[in-house]
Formats: C-alpha cells, sequence, structure tokens
C-alpha cells in the first residue's frame, strides 16, 4: 500500500511539474503518427534496400521509429481499431469505432449505423459485453462467444452445406472440429440461432 501511495505521489509532482510552463503561449508540438497494420514496414528506413521512398525516409530521419511495434490482429480494418481505441480486437467488432469516436465527439450517430459506442466499456468497465461478435471471410459466416467459434457455409438457396465449431478454451489454435460431436448439438444451435439473427439485421438473409 504504501509503494501505491509513493507512486502516486509521484506521478502527481511530475504532473505539477510538467504543467509549469514558462511559455504557456508556446504552439503545441506538431506530431505525424504514421502506422502501417498488415503491410509491413517495407519501406527503405527499415532496411528494406531495394524499395526506393526518399520522402518518407526523411520523413524517418527526423522523426521516431518504432521497430517493435506488432499487428493486434491480421485483418486491417481490426488492427486499425485496436490501434486506434486500445482496445483488444477478438470480442469487439471493428465497426464499432465509428460510432465511439462520434459518442467521443459529441456528433450523433447515424441511424444507418450497425456498431454501438463503446464510451459505455470506459465509463464503467465492468458493464457487461455483447454475447456474440460476428465476421464474414468471403461466403463463411462466424459467430463467436466467450467459449466457442462457429462457421457455416450456406449456398444461393440457404442451404448449410458445411460448418465448424471450435472450443477456444480446449482449443485455441482451432485443430479440431467438433461440429460432428453430439453433445454439442445445443451450443451449435444457440449459435446458428445467432448468426441467422445477425444476417437477418445486416441485411444478408432472405
Amino acid at each position: 500500500m504504501m509503494i501505491h501511495k509513493t507512486a502516486l505521489s509521484l506521478l502527481f509532482l511530475i504532473s505539477i511539474f510538467y504543467s509549469c510552463d514558462d511559455n504557456p503561449d508556446q504552439a503545441p508540438p506538431n506530431i505525424l503518427f504514421i502506422a502501417l497494420d498488415d503491410l509491413r514496414p517495407e519501406l527503405n528506413c527499415f532496411g528494406a534496400g531495394h524499395i526506393v521512398s526518399p520522402n518518407i525516409d526523411q520523413v524517418a530521419e527526423e522523426g521516431i521509429i518504432f521497430r517493435q511495434a506488432y499487428c493486434q490482429v491480421p485483418v486491417c480494418g481490426a488492427s486499425r481499431a485496436s490501434l486506434l481505441t486500445g482496445i483488444r480486437p477478438n470480442m469487439f467488432r471493428f465497426i464499432d469505432v465509428y460510432p465511439t469516436l462520434c459518442d467521443l465527439a459529441g456528433i450523433n450517430i447515424p441511424d444507418h449505423v450497425q456498431g454501438e459506442s463503446l464510451v459505455k466499456y470506459y465509463n464503467n468497465p465492468n458493464h457487461k459485453g455483447k454475447p456474440f461478435v460476428y465476421s464474414r471471410f468471403i461466403k463463411g459466416e462466424s459467430v463467436k462467444n466467450q467459449e466457442f467459434r462457429y462457421t457455416e457455409w450456406q449456398d444461393s438457396s440457404q442451404s448449410r452445406y458445411a460448418e465448424m465449431l471450435y472450443n477456444h478454451r480446449t482449443d485455441p489454435d482451432e485443430n479440431y472440429n467438433i461440429s460432428g460431436n453430439n453433445e454439442n448439438a445445443d451450443i451449435i444451435n444457440a449459435l446458428r440461432e445467432a448468426n441467422l439473427k445477425n444476417r437477418i439485421q445486416s441485411g444478408n438473409a432472405v
């Protein structure tokens, strides 16, 4: 407890020190932050000699290069959303970023937006999260809860021709498809229902 109090006191003193600006009229620093998510740092300033990038190399020479920054998830939109919000991308859809920014900026969220603002999670970390998250890759429609991820594929007549179910608690690398196990029938039906509801709401089901 004493360590925590000492740390808080030091932080308080440091904040006071830095708030005492000798020149309050001085312009704030002009910071340009450039992030590459799933594109890799294929630039000359990162050692890729076969790339000719003189302009960005000059910016890098005058600034700071982060050489140990890692992508949160191998999907461009979700990784950018994670970078902007600080939220892990596994249980939140990145479509929530737009309404969140609107909420923080005091702008009305358009009615057509599917996502929801995450400000309530900032204000109350104990706020109950979404029961499911959804994703789509080509024709595969996935739904995930805290334990399972279920994916199904349907043809043009809405007939299911393939499906997968993985238990992320016991099989986080998704090596064993357990959709054919009879004991998982209830969870599969629940995830199918959630998937269908999401597809109807997003206009991807007939």
